[in-house]
């Protein structure tokens, strides 16, 4: 076999390992329809990078956790106006861009295992039993923590997931292989508990396609608890008429169907 031939034999291979790692990511995330009567999808925070598409089913919900802040509480602002008290976590800022009398602002991080190295880290059941919440069964959860959502989903508990009843992630770093097994057991996790519902992809980070399907580096996700609702098989086009591009001057990813 001479060297030409040989490097597109190796090509082949890589293509074709990386269609079925894309197709193994891609099984994690397969969305679902509400199987209720007219549901309605609202768009939370401002337009373009820092809104989330939510199911508009608030009624009797009091809390909201949100991870991850920087200068952006649009959500938080949102879901304030609908009457929840909002409990906020990022270590990385000295205060927050725009107070209101529901935020509750701490300069601490979230992770999923404490680390002696980082004390100003904590972790969701930990704050969550320290605001008085630990019997509270009808949250809030928004969490766009740049890639440390899937150690908290490694190693929360079942029950403190239940807590909540409608989650929104963003979740990061979906193309690298190295971080399959990661990624695998923190979305089996979530999937126990909740059925994705909306899916839309960041249009800041990159995107592959192989085999014939899409997947985004980075992805926005809707999930509602299993227990609350009953679903159906998709028939949504991605991205929506709801949804808009992370970043305003490029081209929203095109997903597709994602059912």
């Amino acid at each position: 076999m001479d060297q030409q031939t040989e490097m597109h034999m190796l090509g082949m291979l890589q293509t074709m390992a990386e269609a079925a790692f894309v197709k193994r990511i891609r099984s994690r995330f397969v969305v679902m329809d509400v199987d209720i009567p007219n549901p309605k999808f609202i768009r939370v925070g401002r337009p373009y990078d820092g809104g989330y598409i939510m199911l508009d089913d608030f009624d009797g919900i009091k809390i909201a956790y949100s991870g991850g802040i920087n200068r952006d509480v649009s959500w938080d602002e949102d879901m304030a106006e609908r009457g929840l008290d909002i409990f906020m976590y990022d270590h990385t800022i000295d205060a927050l861009p725009k107070e209101h009398s529901k935020f509750h602002w701490f300069k601490k991080g979230l992770i999923g295992q404490l680390d002696p190295n980082y004390p100003d880290l904590e972790t969701l059941p930990t704050i969550i039993e320290q605001n008085g919440h630990g019997d509270e069964h009808d949250m809030i959860l928004k969490m766009d923590i740049e890639g440390a959502e899937y150690g908290i989903l490694q190693h929360i508990g079942i029950d403190t997931l239940r807590q909540f009843k409608q989650i929104v992630f963003e979740l990061h770093c979906l193309t690298t292989i190295d971080y399959e097994n990661f990624i695998g057991m923190a979305l089996d996790k979530l999937n126990a508990t909740h059925q994705l519902v909306h899916v839309h992809a960041n249009n800041y980070s990159k995107h592959i396609v192989r085999g014939g399907l899409v997947l985004p580096d980075t992805i926005e996700g809707t999930y509602l608890r299993r227990s609350d609702y009953k679903f159906v098989k998709s028939q949504k086009f991605y991205p929506t008429s709801l949804d808009m591009p992370c970043y305003p001057f490029k081209k929203d990813i095109n997903l597709g169907y994602w059912g």
